[in-house]
């Protein structure tokens, strides 16, 4: 909560040319919302990307996402013991709360990309 309105208080305009995500190897249509998962579970719960915050301010899904990064953060079968997400676990956090925002008109989509220097991660809106 607090994070997304500090986020909302110093918005300039938002890119409408797409989102380069996963260090550059897939690029995010424009219209398309994106939280990386590349610090962990501390910035996932402290940081929220401009384009999102916009979008969940406009849809009235502040809470909805709040509450679902929250049950992220504080399931710990989310991560292994290295830090590492768990797709499936966290899949099926984000499915706990798809309906909510698919009644406002979005979809979330857990999105990822493997290649040989490692994993990236990054959810859709």
């Amino acid at each position: 909560t607090a994070a997304l309105l500090k986020t909302l208080l110093n918005m300039s305009d938002v890119d409408a040319e797409g989102k380069d995500v996963a260090g550059g190897k897939h690029v995010v249509p424009p219209g398309v919302a994106v939280e990386e998962l590349d610090g962990g579970k501390k910035k996932l719960s402290k940081e929220c990307p401009q384009d999102l915050a916009l979008l969940l301010q406009k849809k009235n899904l502040i809470m909805t996402y709040d509450k679902m990064v929250d049950a992220i953060v504080s399931e710990s079968n989310t991560r292994n013991l290295f830090g590492k997400w768990k797709d499936e676990e966290f899949a099926s956090i984000v499915d706990l709360f798809r309906d909510d925002f698919a009644k406002q008109g979005i979809k979330v989509a857990l999105c990822k990309r493997s290649s040989g220097s490692g994993t990236k991660r990054w959810l859709e809106f």
